[in-house]
């Protein structure tokens, strides 16, 4: 198992959300409009629990609906691996954090995409939080 989960009962509990909802506009380099089918939205809290302050990553995964259902999967898949810390894009088209998606859609994390995955969990953080 590469993550540990939980669901939560509220949206406001959770480090991770996903919603069915279409991304905003993002740009381009050159200062285009872009739109995407999918997009992680990280931002930075401050928790204090009474004992001592933390930060802790969330993050909203926006999943735009108009695709054929493969294509949500992968999407998803790929949103959920910035979601999780894989905030870079691969150049392999065998991946699923690959930049430019093929066909067909990939559904599965690749043994790049687990590894990337291992090591990067494996960095000492101070965004870290006590199990």
């Amino acid at each position: 198992m590469l993550f540990r989960s939980r669901i939560v009962s509220r949206p406001e509990q959770a480090q991770v959300t996903l919603w069915r909802r279409r991304p905003p506009l993002a740009t381009d380099p050159a200062g285009r409009p872009r739109a995407s089918h999918g997009r992680a939205i990280l931002s930075l809290w401050k928790l204090d629990n009474g004992r001592r302050e933390r930060v802790e990553p969330r993050v909203q995964v926006l999943i735009g609906a108009g695709q054929r259902r493969e294509a949500i999967q992968a999407t998803a898949l790929h949103e959920l691996g910035h979601a999780f810390g894989l905030w870079g894009h691969s150049p392999d088209p065998a991946d699923a954090m690959t930049a430019l998606p093929g066909s067909p859609p990939i559904l599965r994390l690749s043994p790049r995409d687990r590894a990337t995955v291992r090591w990067l969990y494996s960095q000492p953080t101070p965004l870290r939080s006590d199990p």
